[in-house]
C-alpha cells in the first residue's frame, strides 16, 4: 500500500542502514459484517482521520472496550494469533483496525484497481466521529470507507456511521525491511 524509506545508522558499527517502512493488509474481510462497539456507548476521543500507522488508535479501542468480546478492533487483533508470519515472529507483527488515511490508500492502491477481493461495501476505520449534536452528547458514530468502485466521485468516501451498525473489516499492519 504505501511505503516510506527511513535512514537508520548501525549502533554497533557506525554503517548506514536504509530500511522500508509500509503498511500490508490483509489477504481477506476479517468480518462481512461487526459492530464497531461491543454493546456500551463511550468515547475514544481520537478523531484524527488522516494518520498512518495508526495502530495506537485501535489499540486504545480494545484498551476501553476491553477482550471480552468480537468487535471490529478484536478481530483486527484476533489475526495475529492464526497469521503463520505473526506466529514465528513471536507476536513482533500485530493487525489492527485501520484509521481512514489507512482504508484511504487500501481503496486507492488496491481496491479502485480490482486487487484484493474487496467487497463494494463499507469498512470500519477506528477514528470515531466526536462532533457534538445541539443536545452537547458526542454522536455514537465512527468512520467508515465506501468502497463502492463504480466510477462515480462518490465511490472511496468516507462517511460517519452508527457504531452499532454492521460493516465489513480489513486489518493492516506494519512493516520494516532493511534495504541496504
Amino acid at each position: 500500500m504505501r511505503t516510506d524509506s527511513t535512514t537508520h545508522k548501525d549502533s554497533t558499527n557506525g554503517r548506514r542502514q536504509i530500511w522500508k517502512h509500509g503498511l500490508v493488509c490483509a489477504l481477506q474481510d476479517q468480518s462481512t459484517g461487526i459492530a464497531w462497539i461491543d454493546s456500551s456507548f463511550f468515547v475514544t476521543t481520537r478523531a484524527t482521520k488522516n494518520v498512518l500507522f495508526d495502530k495506537p488508535n485501535a489499540d486504545k479501542i480494545i484498551r476501553r472496550q476491553g477482550n471480552a468480546t468480537d468487535y471490529a478492533a478484536t478481530i483486527c487483533r484476533a489475526l495475529s494469533n492464526s497469521d503463520s508470519c505473526c506466529i514465528k515472529s513471536k507476536g513482533s507483527c500485530n493487525w489492527y483496525l485501520p484509521s481512514v488515511a489507512e482504508l484511504d490508500s487500501m481503496y486507492t492502491n488496491l481496491a479502485k484497481k480490482n486487487i484484493g477481493n474487496f467487497a463494494g461495501l463499507g469498512y470500519w476505520s477506528s477514528v470515531e466521529d466526536t462532533t457534538r449534536h445541539n443536545s452537547g452528547q458526542i454522536s455514537n458514530s465512527a468512520f467508515i470507507v465506501d468502497f463502492v468502485n463504480r466510477g462515480f466521485t462518490e465511490d472511496g468516501q468516507t462517511h460517519t456511521n452508527e457504531k452499532s451498525n454492521l460493516n465489513r473489516v480489513r486489518a493492516v499492519k506494519e512493516f520494516w525491511v532493511r534495504i541496504q
